[in-house]
């Protein structure tokens, strides 16, 4: 447990997010699918301040625990990571284009 300091603020908050695929759909099936995963929202979370604790990627759903600053908010946490994973997901797999047609995993 490491308690992290802002200039105002003391804090460790672990947040536990679990989010799935749309309609169900088993994507992360193979190990490089899930890899990248891991790997992109690492990049992600580093780049804004957030720290990934676990990341367990099933075929249709992913369980992640996330700490970040209290100045951001759960809901904007969340925001960040679907939305800024989704664009490299498609970005690093264009056969995701043809199950997700409308641009959202």
């Amino acid at each position: 447990m490491v308690i992290h300091k802002t200039s105002h603020a003391r804090y460790d908050l672990w947040y536990h997010i679990v989010w799935s695929t749309k309609y169900r759909k088993k994507v992360f099936k193979t190990p490089l699918t899930k890899q990248k995963v891991h790997t992109i929202l690492r990049t992600i979370a580093n780049h804004y301040d957030m720290e990934i604790g676990e990341v367990n990627c099933l075929s249709d759903h992913v369980h992640l625990s996330v700490s970040a600053p209290p100045r951001i908010a759960p809901a904007r946490i969340v925001q960040i990571l679907k939305s800024t994973s989704n664009k490299l997901l498609f970005k690093e797999f264009p056969w995701l284009r043809h199950l997700y047609w409308g641009g959202e995993i």
